[in-house]
């Protein structure tokens, strides 16, 4: 995290701290992130690995040592557009064994007004701007400077998009050569059951917790503005509805009843921003950092 935001040219990333900067095993299971990390930057993150993988398999891609993937398709685990992944794969004694990865907010990516805020306007992802889908930008050690041109001549302001991502594959490095430096001194072995065991252990934190809820189901609602100024009452008044049910260590949630999706820019898909939500809310009540301290942040929760 530190790399990132000293090297970034931005302030929505040296000063906001919009990013996400996180470690993934090989299954894409998030094992660790760092404290500045914003949480819906970090917390999208597996969802964009897991996103990377469905598109090599479609494609017949494969991760191979050197690879660095370019990310943010909001149908493959991204937030949203403006929020772009750099991810690398960690290989070790040829066997892929992790991930580093960072998310950041970019001032511009191409969209139909100057700016990220111009995708408040957008009709649909297209006018959000520039899509990456599991584009290896650099491919076994290879940059490719035709993709770093193609992204210079569509953004605004690119020194400093492009000053942005650079800082973002910076970071990735260092979270790699470091997760090697654990391996080298430790062991594979003992590095992935540690990794198992952290999970675990934030798992049943959260569990305990869920088991002190009285079990059963409970409802509620609230509403969005939406687009006031639309005729069509679809566009206004928006419903969130959500029925939350306790059994024992299990929580599920539920948001049947929720308005359908609309034709303008208020719908968001359910990997990489609805479920981040969801569990955002339930591990920010349940393990308050005041109350419990600090919680390892992982998938266990």
């Amino acid at each position: 995290a530190g790399v990132l935001y000293r090297m970034s040219y931005s302030s929505i990333i040296r000063e906001s701290e919009d990013f996400g900067t996180v470690i993934c095993d090989a299954q894409g299971r998030q094992l660790c992130e760092s404290p500045q990390s914003t949480p819906l930057q970090s917390g999208p993150i597996p969802g964009y690995v897991r996103g990377i993988n469905r598109r090599f398999a479609e494609i017949g891609e494969e991760w191979k040592p050197g690879d660095v993937v370019i990310h943010n398709h909001s149908y493959y685990g991204a937030s949203h557009g403006p929020d772009v992944g750099f991810v690398i794969p960690i290989f070790y004694g040829g066997e892929l064994v992790a991930f580093s990865a960072t998310t950041a907010h970019h001032l511009d990516l191409g969209a139909l007004t100057p700016g990220s805020c111009g995708i408040v306007d957008a009709c649909d992802a297209y006018a959000e701007g520039l899509q990456f889908n599991a584009i290896k930008i650099e491919e076994e050690g290879r940059r490719n400077e035709w993709i770093w041109r193609m992204i210079r001549d569509n953004v605004r302001a690119a020194q400093l998009v492009v000053g942005d991502m650079e800082a973002q594959v910076a970071a990735c490095r260092i979270g790699a050569e470091r997760f090697v430096a654990l391996l080298d001194r430790y062991g594979l072995e003992t590095v992935q059951a540690a990794g198992e065991h952290l999970m675990d252990y934030s798992e049943r934190l959260l569990r305990a917790e869920i088991e002190k809820l009285p079990n059963g189901s409970y409802e509620a609602e609230g509403f969005i503005d939406g687009f006031l100024d639309s005729p069509n009452p679809a566009h206004r008044d928006l419903r969130v509805k959500a029925t939350v049910t306790v059994d024992g260590s299990d929580i599920h949630v539920d948001l049947a009843g929720t308005s359908p999706q609309i034709d303008l820019p208020l719908n968001m898909p359910f990997e990489g921003t609805v479920d981040i939500a969801v569990y955002l809310t339930i591990r920010s009540i349940l393990l308050d950092s005041d109350r419990h301290g600090d919680i390892p942040a992982n998938s266990g929760l």
